[in-house]
């Protein structure tokens, strides 16, 4: 699955969308549900479909982990991107596949993925610890965007805020990698939104700077 084709995966508006292929969110949810299907087909008593689905999802996850993965920042990168303009500045070829960069920004848009049980365990626990640091983790749930990228602001919707969306995805993913204590955290940040705003209003986005 590919932005060109599918539309907005993780960024609907700001710099970081630009020139997208396939970003990393758009990326592993597809495996996800190559993996759904899958798992639909063979209850559905439809062996066929369901073996085909499986050699799929095996193509398709050995792709999302040699696409995404990079190990000198020990991060899953942001995107893949399309061309030679403004928006891949700073970024590099992608691996095997010359006509693509990447855009190696880190965002908590990998944690998706990890959350429905795809990408490399190790590797995710790696990423799990960057996404814990104070650049994207804050006292109030998770942050799209490391505040040390260059297109960082606190009121951004895609490129900044802290989402409760994604937060509770990254929460999930630090579970499944066995990282209760980091998801416990992250799952009381949620729950405080309960009491602290209007009654019945848990908000879509807040600020990456203050919580109020």
């Amino acid at each position: 699955m590919e932005n060109p084709a599918a539309g907005a995966g993780a960024i609907e508006v700001g710099g970081l969308g630009e020139a997208l292929h396939t970003d990393v969110y758009l990326a592993g949810v597809w495996v996800s549900s190559i993996a759904g299907m899958e798992a639909m087909a063979r209850h559905m008593g439809q062996p066929a479909l369901a073996d085909s689905a499986a050699a799929l999802l095996k193509r398709a996850d050995a792709t999302l982990e040699k696409e995404f993965w990079l190990d000198d920042e020990g991060i899953y990168a942001f995107a893949l991107l399309e061309g030679d303009g403004a928006a891949a500045a700073g970024s590099r070829r992608a691996a095997g596949r010359p006509q693509l960069r990447v855009n190696a920004a880190l965002t908590v848009w990998p944690a998706t993925a990890m959350a429905f049980g795809s990408l490399n365990p190790e590797r995710s626990d790696r990423m799990l610890r960057r996404l814990s640091a104070s650049d994207v983790t804050t006292d109030w749930g998770t942050r799209l965007l490391s505040t040390k990228h260059p297109l960082y602001q606190p009121l951004h919707y895609n490129n900044g805020a802290v989402w409760p969306f994604m937060t509770g995805f990254t929460a999930l993913a630090n579970y499944r990698t066995h990282r209760a204590w980091a998801g416990y955290a992250l799952v009381r940040d949620i729950a405080r939104t309960t009491y602290d705003f209007a009654r019945g209003r848990n908000p879509e986005l807040m600020s990456g700077a203050f919580y109020r």
